[in-house]
């Protein structure tokens, strides 16, 4: 019996939460993993960062696919640095995902719902995109660019919506405030549709072992308000609802660019898969941040 080929794939961003976990996933499917950061740490992570590209070049020459799980996701950080974020989310990733493509080596970018306006719930694939942010707007711009690579059968788009993790700052803050009897503010009128992240990165892994190019999308089956967050935090702790008080989004950041009425994506994916409840998310994630306080 001949063995099963071993396959090579590279992680950027892998210290991350997606990235972290969609590596794990990777490696426990027998894959030859190299995680790479942006942030060099030598004999652990490989030195690649998007937005410099002489630094693709520590990439291995032979590989069977890459993974781009970095970039900047913070919605401020893009309002407000523009240009530096584009350098990762737009250049970076774009002219990466093309080099890749001349040496057919399949490559999976991650994109967001934020490309779309949340208007409605369940935007699908083909629908026009209608981005209200800046963020949105550069991963429009970057699946533009990948267009040939992707109509070509070297790259994949996915889309997520909110990915919750243990590493949440915001959900820690919450916390850690309730555990002192402290109030916490959280938007009532903005709603997301939370992702576990053990889920999104075993899809992933799924993903990239099985090269399907083109446009696909993860979501879970519903959306919350971070107000249901706090909330649900605050019923962990066995601490007074009364501590939670819900607001609005602009009132709470006025710097915002928009409020997001739904969190949800039609789900869009190359094998038959059942989207998660949020409330799995949310709790998976409140779980795992109540046993190391």
């Amino acid at each position: 019996m001949l063995a099963p080929i071993a396959l090579k794939v590279a992680v950027l961003g892998a210290r991350g939460c997606i990235g972290g976990t969609a590596a794990a996933a990777l490696q426990a499917r027998e894959v030859d993993v190299i995680r790479c950061s942006s942030k060099p740490a030598p004999g652990e992570l490989l030195y690649v960062d998007l937005a410099n590209e002489k630094s693709w070049e520590n990439l291995p020459r032979q590989l069977d696919a890459v993974l781009v799980c970095a970039g900047s996701g913070n919605l401020r950080e893009c309002l407000l640095k523009p240009d530096q974020t584009a350098a990762v989310n737009v250049t970076g990733t774009a002219g990466l995902v093309n080099r890749l493509h001349q040496s057919q080596v399949f490559t999976v970018v991650l994109s967001t719902n934020y490309v779309f306006d949340a208007s409605r719930p369940d935007f699908a694939p083909q629908d026009r995109v209608s981005p209200l942010c800046e963020y949105g707007r550069q991963k429009v711009r970057m699946e533009r660019a990948i267009a040939p690579s992707l109509s070509d059968g070297f790259a994949a788009v996915v889309r997520l919506t909110k990915v919750l993790g243990s590493q949440n700052k915001l959900l820690k803050s919450w916390l850690s405030r309730l555990q002192q009897h402290q109030t916490v503010e959280a938007a009532n009128d903005a709603r997301s549709a939370f992702l576990p992240s053990q889920f999104v990165g075993e899809s992933l892994a799924s993903m990239v072992m099985s090269k399907a190019a083109g446009c696909w999308q993860l979501s879970a089956a519903d959306d919350f308000s971070w107000l249901d967050v706090a909330t649900a935090a605050c019923d962990m702790l066995g601490a007074s609802r009364e501590l939670v008080v819900g607001r609005r989004l602009t009132d709470l950041d006025h710097e915002i660019e928009f409020v997001p009425k739904h969190g949800t994506l039609a789900l869009a994916w190359p094998d038959r898969i059942e989207p998660p409840s949020s409330m799995l998310a949310v709790r998976g994630a409140l779980e795992s941040m109540c046993r190391h306080i």
